[in-house]
């Protein structure tokens, strides 16, 4: 799928970013990935752990899950980016396709707002809400059409407790599945943890952490079936372990560059 703007599109004046490429993945992180990828296995129940272990922190790479699907881990350095511009960053960007293009051109399609988040997303931004978007974006080789469930960093499991000791400025967090089928198929999370000129990302995601088609009970034959190894080691692969690695990376990477400029003309 080739990613192109519209004639309306193109006379927005933060088109010109679209035709800027996003930095490619710095040689360091392509050798940690293609060499050395292992990474310490955790649990998705126990995200905590992520905001107080450093050497998890640093991590960077994949780990087959035994039970079928991969742990990635990201970390990026986003210098002069606050948590203020994250938060508001999810809310604004959604409201146009453009804004999304921008964010990772050539690999991000397009996003849409679920019907009844329309009104958050219409009006003045007062601080994160729950809601889904349905966002269509490259992975790798894959193209896929995604639901993700963003929810409060509480449901998700993090203690906020421990955000000030942690330096933690927000989190983003959810369920990803594919839109088509409404099957829920990866756990996500984005840590912000403040740094001196900006922020450090942590990020993680479990994918085929727990297959199941939402409109199901969770434990019927059917979900028990679609979440088995066999299944779950067919969909989920190294290579796009591999692919979602390198995709964090860049997209964030590309984020830390243009964020600043457009929330201090659209967001402050």
């Amino acid at each position: 799928m080739k990613v192109a703007l519209t004639e309306d599109e193109k006379q927005i004046e933060y088109a010109n970013l679209f035709y800027k490429e996003a930095p490619p993945l710095p040689t360091n992180i392509k050798i940690k990935l293609k060499n050395d990828p292992s990474i310490t296995l955790i649990d998705s129940l126990n995200v905590n752990d992520l905001l107080t272990d450093i050497q998890l922190q640093n991590e960077i790479g994949y780990e087959e899950i035994p039970s079928g699907g991969w742990l990635v881990a990201m970390k990026s350095e986003m210098p002069h980016v606050t948590g203020d511009m994250i938060d508001w960053w999810f809310w604004w960007h959604v409201q146009e396709s453009l804004r999304y293009k921008i964010w990772f051109p050539g690999e991000h399609y397009g996003n849409s707002t679920a019907i009844e988040d329309k009104e958050y997303f219409s009006s003045p931004f007062t601080g994160f809400k729950p809601n889904t978007q349905y966002p269509i974006e490259k992975i790798g080789h894959v193209n896929a059409k995604l639901f993700i469930q963003f929810v409060s960093p509480e449901q998700f499991g993090f203690d906020t407790a421990l955000f000030k000791d942690n330096d933690i400025a927000t989190i983003v967090c959810g369920y990803v599945g594919f839109s088509k089928f409404n099957l829920e198929h990866t756990k996500m999370v984005h840590i912000f943890k403040q740094t001196t000129n900006g922020l450090t990302i942590i990020s993680r995601f479990w994918l085929g952490d727990r297959l199941k088609l939402r409109k199901l009970k969770d434990n019927g034959f059917l979900n028990s079936f679609i979440n088995s190894s066999a299944i779950k080691k067919r969909i989920f692969t190294k290579e796009l372990a591999y692919g979602m690695a390198e995709h964090c990376s860049k997209e964030y990477r590309n984020l830390s560059r243009i964020l600043p400029d457009l929330y201090k003309n659209y967001g402050e």
